[in-house]
Formats: structure tokens, sequence, C-alpha cells
């Protein structure tokens, strides 16, 4: 497998790859786990997660045993950027998505669309064959369900969050998406916002009940079937792009209609296309996947 587990990295590197993935998990259709795979640090994360279980209990009494186990000066760092991604910038993604949504969108779709050239470059031609076609099936399928409305549930969000756990750790697929098919990326956004401490804790623990109960299968899948895992996660993210196309009729039946052109959003939406912003900003999310492919080991 050529993507790196590599070293843990500088703090300084940690951190700005929290970030990045922070930033990501906020907007629908991005995963956290790409921009880890991208840069560098997606092997050491799953196995990172994966070192937590029910044995971890028995080491609370040996601090640096429990620390190095868990990797945690890893752990911590690359969790304090998350934090500082999502505490800085829910409120400026929530406000763009509501006035300038195709500029965003843009963005993403270039980081995703140079993500997936940049991952299937590495897979085997066989892997691509064999595996990446179910991949693109099964995620045209689940961009394709129907958003069902759980909001106000504390039982769902806590559901939610071992879900969406579930989906930040593989590339490809979006924590804030499977939150929003189950009609509560809302209620996160404004929980974040809003520093609702009941909902935030109601999905911190589903959080770590979902990491308990995958991060490990996926590690030991990892370690022996990874080009056949991405090739089918490459696929799978390609489908992806039907919901991170800048122009969407959010009337449509489905996703599969939904896309348009930019001269149809601004007649069907009666919002403005800004073709040229969105084409600047999809342009500069393949510039950002470049960048963090680069110095991915720095």
């Amino acid at each position: 497998m050529q993507q790196s587990g590599g070293g843990s990295g500088s703090f300084i590197g940690l951190v700005l790859r929290g970030l990045a993935m922070g930033i990501a998990e906020l907007v629908p259709g991005v995963s956290g786990g790409t921009i880890a795979f991208m840069t560098g640090i997606y092997l050491q994360l799953v196995r990172t997660l994966a070192s937590f279980g029910f044995e971890s209990i028995a080491m609370v009494g040996r601090p640096k045993k429990f620390w190095l186990h868990h990797n945690l000066s890893f752990l911590l760092s690359l969790g304090l950027g998350m934090g500082i991604g999502v505490v800085t910038f829910a409120q400026i993604i929530r406000y763009s998505l509501a006035h300038f949504p195709p500029v965003i969108w843009a963005f993403f779709f270039g980081v995703i669309s140079a993500s997936i050239i940049h991952m299937a470059r590495q897979r085997s031609t066989r892997a691509l064959l064999f595996y990446a076609l179910p991949g693109v099936m099964l995620g045209l399928g689940f961009v394709a369900l129907p958003v069902t409305d759980f909001s106000g549930s504390l039982p769902m969000i806590l559901i939610a969050g071992a879900l969406a756990i579930c989906a930040w750790i593989l590339p490809g697929i979006s924590g804030s998406f499977v939150l929003l098919l189950l009609g509560l990326y809302d209620d996160i956004i404004l929980a974040v916002t809003d520093r609702d401490v009941q909902v935030l804790a109601s999905l911190a623990c589903g959080c770590g009940l979902g990491i308990l109960l995958f991060a490990r299968s996926l590690a030991w899948i990892l370690d022996r079937y990874a080009d056949q895992l991405l090739a089918f996660l490459i696929g799978f993210m390609s489908s992806a792009l039907l919901k991170l196309w800048p122009w969407q009729d959010a009337s449509a039946e489905n996703v599969f209609f939904a896309l348009v052109s930019p001269a149809t959003y601004t007649s069907v939406a009666g919002l403005s296309a800004y073709t040229e912003y969105a084409a600047l900003a999809g342009l500069l999310g393949v510039l950002a996947l470049w960048l963090m492919t680069k110095y991915s080991n720095d």
C-alpha cells in the first residue's frame, strides 16, 4: 500500500491536518477521512483508534503506558486541530452555504475530484476494475437515500454519532452527510455554535461507541485487503461528486435529477450562480489538495 502510515509528524503539522479535517466534516459530502488519507496519516489514525478497547480500562492506572499505547500525542494534536476547525468555521460554513452555496460546493468538488484521481493512481488496475465499480453502485444508492427528520431526538443523536464516526473514518464517506440524511445536520451545527452541551455530549458518546465497534474491524481489513478496500472506497467517493455539484435544484425528486447548469440554477433557485467564483473555488480546491499531498510528510 502506497499511502503512508507515516511518522506522527510535527505538532503543528498534525494540528493543521486536524484543522482541515474539521472544516471538511462541516460540509455534507466531504470526508475527514479523505483529508487524513491525502495528508499521509490515514493508517496511523485507524490503528490509533483501533487501539482503544475494553483492555484500555486496565491501563488507566498506568498513565504513561496508557498514553503510549493509545498514541495520545498524535490523537490529541489531531483532535485539537479538528476542534479549532469545527468551532471556528461552523458559523462561517453555515453562512456560506446559506448565502453563496455554489462557491463552497465548487471548492470541495475540486478537492474530492483531485483526491479521486490521486488515490486511483496509487491503486492497481486490477483492484480498480474489480472493486471500484461496486463502490460506485453502492455510493449511488447511498446518495439517493431520502432525508429523514429525527431532529430533536437525543437517542437518535447518539446513534447518529456512532454512524457518523464510522463515516468519518472512511475516505469518501462524510459523517456530516449521514447527519444530513437523518435530518440532524442543522441540530448539530446549532449545537456547536450555541455550545449545547447536552446535544454535543450525546453526539460524543455515540462517536465513542462507533469507534469501539468499528475501528478495529477497519484496521483488520486494511492490514489484509488495503488495495481492494481503498479501490472500493474510490468508487464510493466518486458517487459523492453528485452531492457536491455546485448547482442543484432543491425541488428535484432525487439527486439524479437535481444536477443543473448555472443558468438553470439561477432561474430555478432565484439565486446567483456565482459561476466565475465557483470556477475559481474549484481550481483552489484542486490546488489545496495538491498542497496537502505535497507537504503530507511535513
